[in-house]
């Protein structure tokens, strides 16, 4: 058959990781972080979007939307994050949402991933006020899911984004939990 007759696999990809690497996120957990981001960039295909936004007291817009075969230092920008900062969730979330908006059209399923402990400090820290802006972000057609990070990361907070936000809501124990919440995650993405 021709390339005419070709279809891909699956609807591609618009997805947006923001990145808590705030003070309470030092050590294990960033640590953990990192190799859950990495992980999900080597699962993506190539015609898949990929962003990346990192938020403490200020919010950093890292890596801009682009196809996956375009990101050719993606993984080396993850692993240099380091810790620093208040947490300031709201503008981390934000800047996600812009940064998905970019690709949020029928070609693509848009979503934002937010890797965090959830224990807001600065901006928007009302968990009802942070559910209100999931819902509306969904209402845009970006949807969201989250990982929650550390022992003493704030679920509900986390779950309520998720479910207003009609994704997912995971934990991440310790590294080897990473691999099966990403495979579970693209699996409901790609259905």
């Amino acid at each position: 058959k021709g390339d005419e007759d070709f279809k891909p696999l699956r609807v591609p990809l618009n997805i947006t990781l923001v990145i808590d690497h705030s003070g309470s996120m030092a050590g294990e957990k960033l640590e953990n972080v990192k190799e859950a981001a990495i992980n999900l960039f080597y699962r993506l295909a190539p015609d898949d979007i990929f962003s990346l936004v990192l938020f403490e007291n200020k919010v950093t817009p890292l890596i801009p939307p682009a196809k996956v075969s375009q990101q050719k230092n993606a993984v080396s920008v993850i692993n240099n994050i380091q810790s620093a900062g208040m947490t300031f969730f709201s503008g981390g979330y934000e800047q996600g949402f812009q940064y998905a908006l970019q690709n949020n059209n029928t070609e693509f399923v848009s979503r934002i991933i937010i890797l965090s402990d959830g224990l807001a400090n600065v901006g928007i820290t009302s968990r009802h006020q942070l559910g209100d802006i999931a819902a509306g972000y969904l209402n845009s057609g970006v949807s969201t899911s989250t990982i929650g990070v550390g022992y003493d990361y704030d679920e509900d907070l986390l779950v309520l984004l998720s479910e207003s936000g009609n994704g997912n809501s995971y934990y991440i124990e310790n590294p080897a939990d990473i691999e099966s919440v990403f495979t579970e995650e693209l699996s409901y993405l790609t259905d």
